[in-house]
């Protein structure tokens, strides 16, 4: 062969190569099907399926599958799917099928429970409420960015057992509006004034002294106190626990006089007026009848508590308990 015409076979066979090249990067890289699939919207496009589905990427090919469950496609309706569309995709792939999911978040709790309580206020249960829900059904799927709307049908509720049953009807846009049976209790809450700290007898009861704490309605006292100012000023009678509901007479008025306290008697008749000081053998508030030995005597009588460390002894009712020698 001549060397021109050896050149010219070379050349040839270069353009060949060359032209096979271009078409090879015009074509774009070979389709790769994969094997797993998130999709945020309602359908499921080419693009979704395949790496490299180019022009035809945002072509809708399937349904997506509802938030929270998944959709598997063959290795068959892959290759089905692209040769539809007029995607050169061979069905080689290392694994048998694509799982397709939606994105998806998981439902608030605190979104079913404002739900619930809008219903079940409805049929009397308060308006104040403590839910309580089992965690298994309020664990429902929604479609990941959407607004869920929520509503409550066929709500039921039970003032004497708190059981109550509703159906929770979601609409997230992810297809048609999904139902789920719910069950739990609800109770009417009521919030009410306790003490902060154990207090002594004597001690007087400020505002300070105390906080507020929500309690189930059925657990709380008939005559329990539920304003702040019928507890200042007065003073508990026994031993409270803190932090629980008080009742009327859980509390009485302070104490004036302590027991051994030195105090002025005072007795007064028509005619006279009389004033000792005596030594109280227990302790009162203002308007309590106590014991008091007189100083001088040594007897025991029994005296109304008139103020800070004074007492009267009225004559009618004077009645000595004991003598002292």
């Amino acid at each position: 062969m001549t060397p021109f015409r050896l050149r010219t076979a070379r050349h040839a066979a270069a353009c060949v190569v060359v032209l096979a090249a271009t078409a090879a990067a015009a074509a774009g890289p070979e389709p790769r099907l994969r094997p797993v699939v998130e999709v945020e919207g309602a359908v499921v496009t080419l693009g979704d399926l395949f790496e490299g589905a180019g022009a035809g990427a945002g072509e809708p090919v399937l349904a997506a599958p509802a938030p929270g469950e998944r959709l598997l496609v063959s290795i068959r309706q892959a290759f089905d799917l692209a040769n539809d569309h007029g995607l050169g995709w061979r069905p080689v792939a290392p694994f048998d099928h694509v799982v397709v999911t939606r994105a998806w978040r998981m439902l608030d709790r605190a979104e079913v429970v404002r739900a619930l309580e809008a219903s079940l206020r409805a049929l009397g249960a308060g308006d104040t409420l403590r839910i309580e829900l089992p965690p298994a059904p309020t664990r429902l799927a929604v479609a990941r960015g959407a607004i869920a709307e929520l509503a409550v049908e066929d709500a039921t509720w039970q003032a004497e057992t708190g059981r109550f049953q509703a159906t929770l009807v979601v609409d997230d846009d992810a297809g048609p509006a999904r139902r789920h049976a719910l069950s739990g209790r609800a109770w009417p809450m009521v919030e009410l004034p306790v003490l902060n700290a154990r207090l002594r007898r004597d001690d007087v009861i400020a505002a300070g002294d105390i906080s507020w704490k929500t309690f189930r309605a059925d657990r709380v006292p008939d005559n329990a106190l539920d304003r702040a100012d019928q507890l200042v000023g007065l003073s508990p009678v026994r031993t409270v626990t803190p932090g629980r509901p008080l009742r009327a007479d859980d509390l009485g008025a302070p104490i004036i006089v302590d027991k051994g306290a030195l105090v002025t008697m005072s007795l007064v008749t028509e005619r006279m007026k009389l004033v000792a000081t005596g030594r109280a053998q227990e302790s009162g508030a203002l308007g309590d009848v106590i014991r008091v030995r007189n100083a001088h005597s040594k007897l025991v009588v029994e005296a109304i508590v008139t103020g800070p460390n004074r007492v009267s002894v009225t004559s009618p009712s004077l009645r000595v308990v004991a003598h002292e020698g």
